[in-house]
């Protein structure tokens, strides 16, 4: 083992099976459609509200669509989250997006569609550390939590949800690595929870209760079990996602479906 890869040792992960990610966008899909109009496509609450039903095991009670927190949750007692503070039952999360130029250009792609074709359009992304990408978005959690603040009473749990887009900030360590929690510091911020995606398969989370970061794996296969693997299969979550959007009646299309690939520089 190489000095590198021991930074990524030592941490605590949470797994679930893979196709609980379609079962959350399937339980999600049950809720009234005012409710799923809520969920802004572009800036990842969809996919925030994917992951924290699969990992919670409930539905959100509540969506906002009246300047509420983004996600209310009623946790049964049957389904306790260990990141949590001990014997928590109402769960509210505030969700925020990092910024950066990828959804613009996103757009502008589709605009060049309409009027002809796209071919030339490029985009530069520096690659940088996850802790860089976590301390520039410190002003943007601490926003996160006062609107928690205002907006909760205290007998209800106040967590944040960050999506970072790779085109908008690209982790070295996502790349690295398939858990990466043990290589982020902590955060010193007085929510329960901070849960980052890192589109589209690395979510790690920060509690307060036990303060360090967590991975949480939803990509899980039982021994044996057939999956995708060519080169053109959907991530675990965009294929969750394309569920959702389509029977939802999404038809703007998401930034978060892409693919990546590599190939020689030209001279």
């Amino acid at each position: 083992m190489s000095e590198d890869d021991r930074e990524y040792t030592g941490g605590q992960v949470i797994a679930i099976w893979h196709r609980a990610v379609v079962r959350a966008a399937d339980a999600l899909l049950q809720l009234p459609p005012d409710q799923l109009a809520g969920l802004k496509v572009r800036s990842g609450e969809h996919l925030a509200a994917i992951l924290t039903t699969a990992f919670l095991g409930d539905t959100p009670f509540a969506i906002d669509t009246h300047g509420d927190v983004d996600l209310r949750f009623r946790l049964s007692a049957a389904n306790p989250f260990i990141l949590l503070p001990a014997g928590t039952s109402e769960v509210a999360f505030e969700i925020k997006s990092m910024p950066g130029p990828y959804r613009e250009f996103d757009h502008a792609i589709d605009v060049a569609r309409t009027a002809g074709d796209a071919l030339g359009s490029s985009l530069t992304v520096m690659v940088e550390s996850a802790n860089d990408i976590l301390t520039d978005a410190r002003p943007l959690l601490e926003r996160a939590q006062r609107s928690l603040l205002r907006k909760t009473s205290d007998d209800v749990s106040r967590n944040i949800f960050l999506v970072v887009h790779p085109l908008d900030r690209f982790a070295l360590e996502t790349h690295e690595s398939h858990f990466i929690g043990a290589a982020l510091t902590p955060l010193d911020l007085t929510v329960d929870t901070v849960w980052v995606l890192w589109v589209p398969d690395h979510l790690t989370v920060w509690s307060r209760t036990d303060p360090s970061w967590t991975d949480l794996m939803f990509t899980a296969i039982n021994p044996g079990e057939a999956v995708l693997t060519s080169p053109d299969s959907l991530s675990v979550l965009q294929d969750a996602e394309t569920h959702f959007l389509g029977e939802a009646g999404h038809r703007a299309g998401s930034p978060y479906l892409f693919r990546l690939s590599a190939g020689p520089v030209d001279e």
